[in-house]
Protein backbone atom coordinates (compact mmCIF):
# COMPACT_ATOMS: atom_id res chain seq x y z
CA UNK A 1 0.00 0.00 0.00
CA UNK A 2 1.50 3.32 -0.96
CA UNK A 3 1.49 6.37 1.24
CA UNK A 4 -0.60 9.15 -0.26
CA UNK A 5 0.21 11.89 2.19
CA UNK A 6 2.74 12.13 4.97
CA UNK A 7 0.66 14.71 6.82
CA UNK A 8 -1.38 13.23 9.64
CA UNK A 9 -4.56 15.00 10.62
CA UNK A 10 -6.79 14.32 13.58
CA UNK A 11 -10.44 14.01 12.61
CA UNK A 12 -13.41 14.53 14.86
CA UNK A 13 -16.21 11.97 14.92
CA UNK A 14 -18.34 14.39 12.90
CA UNK A 15 -15.68 14.63 10.17
CA UNK A 16 -15.21 10.85 10.19
CA UNK A 17 -18.97 10.37 9.79
CA UNK A 18 -19.02 12.80 6.85
CA UNK A 19 -16.12 10.96 5.18
CA UNK A 20 -17.89 7.62 5.69
CA UNK A 21 -21.16 8.96 4.26
CA UNK A 22 -19.28 10.38 1.27
CA UNK A 23 -17.63 6.99 0.78
CA UNK A 24 -21.08 5.37 0.86
CA UNK A 25 -22.40 7.70 -1.81
CA UNK A 26 -19.32 7.17 -3.98
CA UNK A 27 -19.06 3.37 -3.77
CA UNK A 28 -22.57 2.38 -2.74
CA UNK A 29 -24.73 0.20 -4.95
CA UNK A 30 -28.16 1.31 -6.13
CA UNK A 31 -29.84 -1.02 -3.64
CA UNK A 32 -27.93 0.70 -0.82
CA UNK A 33 -26.93 -2.62 0.75
CA UNK A 34 -23.52 -3.36 -0.72
CA UNK A 35 -20.39 -1.37 -1.42
CA UNK A 36 -18.27 -1.79 -4.54
CA UNK A 37 -14.95 -0.49 -3.33
CA UNK A 38 -11.70 -1.48 -5.02
CA UNK A 39 -10.34 -2.46 -1.60
CA UNK A 40 -12.42 -5.13 0.18
CA UNK A 41 -10.92 -4.41 3.63
CA UNK A 42 -12.06 -0.81 3.25
CA UNK A 43 -15.67 -2.00 3.09
CA UNK A 44 -15.25 -3.67 6.48
CA UNK A 45 -13.68 -0.58 8.03
CA UNK A 46 -16.43 1.58 6.52
CA UNK A 47 -19.19 -0.68 7.84
CA UNK A 48 -17.72 -0.81 11.36
CA UNK A 49 -17.20 2.96 11.44
CA UNK A 50 -20.79 3.70 10.43
CA UNK A 51 -22.06 1.09 12.88
CA UNK A 52 -20.13 2.76 15.71
CA UNK A 53 -20.97 6.38 14.84
CA UNK A 54 -24.65 5.74 14.09
CA UNK A 55 -25.39 3.25 16.89
CA UNK A 56 -29.01 3.88 17.89
CA UNK A 57 -28.76 2.38 21.38
CA UNK A 58 -25.75 4.59 22.28
CA UNK A 59 -25.87 7.55 19.88
CA UNK A 60 -22.68 9.53 19.43
CA UNK A 61 -22.88 13.34 19.70
CA UNK A 62 -21.61 13.67 16.11
CA UNK A 63 -25.08 12.82 14.81
CA UNK A 64 -26.38 16.08 16.34
CA UNK A 65 -23.41 18.30 15.56
CA UNK A 66 -22.81 20.69 12.69
CA UNK A 67 -19.61 22.26 11.34
CA UNK A 68 -20.88 25.67 12.47
CA UNK A 69 -21.52 24.39 16.01
CA UNK A 70 -18.08 22.80 16.27
CA UNK A 71 -16.40 25.95 14.97
CA UNK A 72 -18.45 28.11 17.34
CA UNK A 73 -17.50 25.84 20.27
CA UNK A 74 -13.77 25.98 19.51
CA UNK A 75 -13.95 29.75 19.00
CA UNK A 76 -15.83 30.16 22.29
CA UNK A 77 -13.16 28.09 24.08
CA UNK A 78 -10.47 30.31 22.60
CA UNK A 79 -12.36 33.53 23.43
CA UNK A 80 -12.83 32.34 27.02
CA UNK A 81 -9.10 31.66 27.32
CA UNK A 82 -9.31 27.85 27.48
CA UNK A 83 -7.21 27.34 24.35
CA UNK A 84 -4.20 29.22 23.01
CA UNK A 85 -4.85 31.91 20.39
CA UNK A 86 -4.18 31.12 16.75
CA UNK A 87 -1.76 34.05 16.63
CA UNK A 88 0.67 32.02 18.75
CA UNK A 89 1.71 30.25 15.55
CA UNK A 90 2.45 26.60 14.81
CA UNK A 91 4.18 26.03 18.15
CA UNK A 92 1.27 27.30 20.21
CA UNK A 93 0.65 23.88 21.77
CA UNK A 94 4.16 23.93 23.23
CA UNK A 95 3.48 27.21 25.00
CA UNK A 96 0.31 26.08 26.75
CA UNK A 97 -0.50 27.63 30.06
CA UNK A 98 -1.71 25.29 32.79
CA UNK A 99 -5.30 26.38 32.20
CA UNK A 100 -5.31 25.81 28.43
CA UNK A 101 -6.86 22.70 26.94
CA UNK A 102 -4.54 20.71 24.68
CA UNK A 103 -5.45 19.91 21.09
CA UNK A 104 -6.31 16.32 22.01
CA UNK A 105 -8.45 17.47 24.95
CA UNK A 106 -10.39 19.82 22.68
CA UNK A 107 -10.89 17.00 20.19
CA UNK A 108 -12.17 14.70 22.94
CA UNK A 109 -14.57 17.43 24.09
CA UNK A 110 -15.96 17.73 20.56
CA UNK A 111 -16.22 13.95 20.11
CA UNK A 112 -17.71 13.13 23.52
CA UNK A 113 -19.63 16.34 24.34
CA UNK A 114 -19.53 15.81 28.13
CA UNK A 115 -22.46 17.11 30.14
CA UNK A 116 -21.30 16.43 33.70
CA UNK A 117 -18.22 17.31 35.70
CA UNK A 118 -17.43 13.63 36.22
CA UNK A 119 -17.53 12.93 32.50
CA UNK A 120 -15.44 16.04 31.79
CA UNK A 121 -12.82 14.94 34.32
CA UNK A 122 -12.31 11.69 32.39
CA UNK A 123 -11.42 13.68 29.27
CA UNK A 124 -9.31 16.51 30.68
CA UNK A 125 -6.11 15.65 32.51
CA UNK A 126 -6.04 17.00 36.09
CA UNK A 127 -9.30 18.81 35.39
CA UNK A 128 -10.05 19.82 38.98
CA UNK A 129 -6.47 20.99 39.60
CA UNK A 130 -6.28 23.07 36.41
CA UNK A 131 -9.74 24.64 36.44
CA UNK A 132 -11.99 26.17 39.07
CA UNK A 133 -15.54 24.84 39.52
CA UNK A 134 -16.84 27.96 37.75
CA UNK A 135 -14.55 27.36 34.77
CA UNK A 136 -15.61 23.72 34.60
CA UNK A 137 -19.28 24.72 34.58
CA UNK A 138 -18.54 27.30 31.89
CA UNK A 139 -16.89 24.65 29.69
CA UNK A 140 -19.90 22.36 30.19
CA UNK A 141 -22.25 25.22 29.30
CA UNK A 142 -20.28 25.84 26.10
CA UNK A 143 -20.64 22.14 25.25
CA UNK A 144 -24.40 22.23 25.84
CA UNK A 145 -24.83 25.43 23.86
CA UNK A 146 -22.72 24.63 20.80
CA UNK A 147 -22.31 20.86 20.56
CA UNK A 148 -25.70 19.60 21.75
CA UNK A 149 -28.22 22.16 20.50
CA UNK A 150 -30.79 19.55 19.47
CA UNK A 151 -30.51 17.57 22.70
CA UNK A 152 -33.90 16.84 24.28
CA UNK A 153 -35.58 18.65 21.35
CA UNK A 154 -35.17 21.93 23.16
CA UNK A 155 -32.87 24.48 24.70
CA UNK A 156 -29.89 23.96 26.94
CA UNK A 157 -32.06 24.83 29.96
CA UNK A 158 -34.50 22.02 29.12
CA UNK A 159 -31.56 19.64 28.70
CA UNK A 160 -30.19 20.63 32.12
CA UNK A 161 -33.59 19.92 33.66
CA UNK A 162 -33.70 16.51 32.00
CA UNK A 163 -30.12 15.82 33.10
CA UNK A 164 -30.99 16.77 36.68
CA UNK A 165 -33.93 14.38 36.67
CA UNK A 166 -31.72 11.54 35.44
CA UNK A 167 -29.20 12.28 38.17
CA UNK A 168 -31.93 12.09 40.81
CA UNK A 169 -32.81 8.60 39.65
CA UNK A 170 -29.19 7.50 40.01
CA UNK A 171 -29.00 6.35 36.38
CA UNK A 172 -26.66 9.10 35.22
CA UNK A 173 -23.44 7.26 36.07
CA UNK A 174 -24.65 4.02 34.52
CA UNK A 175 -25.53 5.81 31.29
CA UNK A 176 -22.08 7.41 31.10
CA UNK A 177 -20.36 4.08 31.75
CA UNK A 178 -22.40 2.43 29.03
CA UNK A 179 -21.65 5.35 26.73
CA UNK A 180 -17.90 5.21 27.35
CA UNK A 181 -17.77 1.43 26.92
CA UNK A 182 -19.88 1.35 23.76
Amino acid sequence: MREISKRVVLLSDYESLQVALDYSSRYGSPDGKTLKSPIQQMNTVHHELLKYLQNQSHPRPCSQQSPEGITAFLTALQDAGYSPPASAGPRREEALAAHHLTKSERLMLVNSAPTTQVFLSTLVEECFARFTPEQIEHILELVRTHLLPAQANGTAEEYEEQEGEEGEEGDDMIDEDAYLNA
